[in-house]
């Protein structure tokens, strides 16, 4: 009584055979033509304008670039008017990423509970994420807006803009 195990089966079984291409061969058909489109429209353009920025070109003239070196840096960073929108910028940053940790991290353990319409909420709280940035930013234009939005109409502020004042960034 002899048994054949699976190593012992002759070669011309009618098992099947691995055809096609292996699972590296699959993996670089995806990733070689991400990589090269991340190069040529991501890396090249700013390597490009690095370089450009040690000239003083002009895209509105056809004016050959001039080496200047670091003299571009040196008057952009002395300029003050730089630096009071960097800290402005700085502050916004600071505020704006402290706030959505604080806010995030308070409806995630809000959401973590049983509690009525979890999913209406959740829902509610997930739609911004899933549209466009475009939709998102004419929704907020929208509820901003100084005679029919519905903040000031909240708050009873009137006809108050909050995109037109520049005041209101500092």
């Amino acid at each position: 009584m002899a048994t054949r195990t699976l190593a012992q089966a002759p070669a011309n079984s009618s098992a099947p055979r691995a055809r096609g291409l292996s699972d590296i061969a699959i993996r670089n058909w995806f990733i070689i033509p991400t990589i090269v489109f991340l190069i040529v429209f991501n890396i090249f353009p700013l390597l490009y304008s690095l370089g450009y920025s040690f000239t003083d070109f002009r895209a509105s003239t056809n004016e050959p670039a001039n080496f200047v070196g670091l003299d571009n840096y040196r008057t952009r960073l002395s300029d003050p008017f730089i630096w009071k929108n960097f800290t402005i910028t700085a502050k916004y940053v600071i505020v704006s990423v402290t706030g959505q940790v604080v806010v995030g991290f308070g409806l995630a353990m809000l959401l973590n509970r049983e509690i009525p319409f979890k999913g209406l909420l959740t829902t509610l709280l997930m739609l911004p994420m899933m549209l466009s940035m475009a939709v998102v930013g004419l929704f907020w234009k929208l509820l901003y807006d100084p005679n029919f939005g519905i903040i000031n109409y909240a708050f009873g502020l009137g006809n108050f803009e909050w995109l037109a004042d520049p005041d209101i960034a500092k």
